[in-house]
């Protein structure tokens, strides 16, 4: 659905300049919340939308721009309301949850840190089983392995293997 300039646009927009355009959170979302979980799953839902090919009938009669306008509009619209009203919830609910099992601060924020990169890693592995990005990132493996094989080591001299054998 989206193309490369418009999730380029909206990663800018929410993980570099931390804004909202058309939804803007209140203040007690959580503030004691990691921001590396709140990260992982805007990375795995900006994948997921760039990963999915569901285009509207009518899309090839517009112009370049009005597609770039349209993919941008809906992207950052269902990343703002992906973040603001489910994630949000998500860290809310979890601190409820461990303020009522532990008592202590550090364990509250030790065990609401815990849980929130647990979840969030397991929306990452959600989406990276659904879009078949695990496979993805094997191939290429596979594919640098195979090239870094094939260089040939400018160490490796006939002299160099003998020595090697030798002791």
């Amino acid at each position: 659905m989206a193309g490369d300039l418009a999730i380029l646009v909206t990663f800018i927009n929410h993980a570099i300049f931390r804004t909202t355009i058309f939804i803007h959170r209140h203040e007690d979302h959580c503030p004691e919340a990691p921001p590396m979980a709140c990260v992982i799953v805007y990375l795995s839902i900006l994948y997921l939308l760039y990963e999915t090919k569901a285009r509207p009938e009518y899309w090839p009669i517009l112009p370049g721009f009005g597609k770039f306008l349209m993919e941008l509009y809906i992207i950052i619209l269902v990343m703002e309301i992906a973040l603001m009203f489910v994630w949000i919830n998500v860290e809310i609910k979890s601190r409820d949850f461990i303020n009522d099992i532990f008592d202590k601060d550090n364990y509250r924020r030790i065990g609401l840190h815990i849980l929130l990169m647990f979840l969030s890693l397991s929306v990452f592995l959600f989406v990276g089983i659904i879009t078949n990005l695990f496979e993805k990132v094997k191939k290429i493996y596979d594919e640098i392995l195979i090239k870094w094989k094939s260089i040939k080591n400018p160490w490796d001299t006939e002299s160099n293997r003998r020595n090697s054998v030798e002791t």
